[in-house]
């Protein structure tokens, strides 16, 4: 490997654009593609200039799945903490403080798959192509998968996807809802992602990051009405709240802050 950082960051104004950059590997999620997205993460969240994320790949692929080389072998323990790392990440994306658009430029297999699901919103195209693929080498969907799948499929779907694992094409995964956004026009998918990712930058960032961390823990309607009544009671006292209240009764556009 290159001293070269896998992943290119590029600001489009209050929106950070992550770009998964290792051409020779697919940008398969080995352990200096995964480290670096860890940190690229990291710093765009604790940047206060970035309001929304865009996680993306390079040439004809988003990400194509693990590391099935540098994975440990019959050495549970080790697997377990290699995993470990990745599921910070898959973590990081769904219940993080800022939203992530992801834009799949390709091929999201396996373990890409479970990135691309773990974000807000998903942009897809022509090129792009889902398959859970971990059965065709007998395992399970990791990362998260089945749970971020199981609320964007339905229940016969999602076991057919996780069991049989088929190759699910740009336009079909839009019709059965993987893909929030379908552009047809081709060289257009970053510009219609930044486009999306600049609505939810304009959002207020304490309000996002508190639903983001509600919609993530998920629970019965007893659990989301307690986090819901936490939140809320903090909002109420924030400068977001404020600014929110004075645009409208003055009918105009709010300008939140955040922290």
């Amino acid at each position: 490997m290159s001293d070269r950082s896998p992943v290119l960051t590029e600001d489009h104004g209050p929106v950070r654009i992550l770009k998964m950059d290792l051409p020779d590997k697919r940008n398969a999620l080995v352990i200096e593609l995964r480290d670096a997205l860890v940190a690229a993460v990291q710093a765009a969240y604790d940047d206060r200039a970035v309001r929304a994320v865009i996680l993306t790949g390079t040439g004809k692929n988003f990400c194509a799945g693990g590391d099935l080389e540098g994975l440990p072998t019959k050495d549970p323990l080790g697997t377990r903490a290699r995993l470990g790392v990745s599921y910070g990440l898959v973590r990081m994306l769904a219940s993080g403080s800022k939203p992530v658009i992801a834009a799949v430029n390709g091929n999201a297999f396996g373990a890409g798959l479970s990135l691309a699901m773990a974000c807000d919103y998903v942009v897809g195209c022509a090129q792009t192509r889902f398959c859970t693929a971990f059965s065709k080498v007998g395992l399970m969907a990791d990362l998260g998968l089945a749970w971020t799948l199981s609320r964007r499929l339905g229940q016969g779907e999602l076991r057919r996807q996780l069991m049989c694992a088929p190759v699910i094409e740009g336009s079909d995964a839009a019709r059965r809802g993987m893909v929030d956004l379908f552009v047809s026009e081709d060289g257009k998918l970053l510009d219609e992602a930044i486009s999306i990712a600049g609505d939810f930058a304009a959002a207020p960032p304490v309000s996002v990051a508190l639903t983001k961390s509600l919609l993530a823990r998920g629970g019965s309607l007893d659990d989301v009405l307690s986090a819901e009544l936490t939140s809320q009671c903090l909002l109420f006292s924030s400068a977001d709240y404020e600014e929110g209240r004075r645009a409208f009764f003055e009918r105009r556009a709010p300008d939140f802050e955040g922290y």
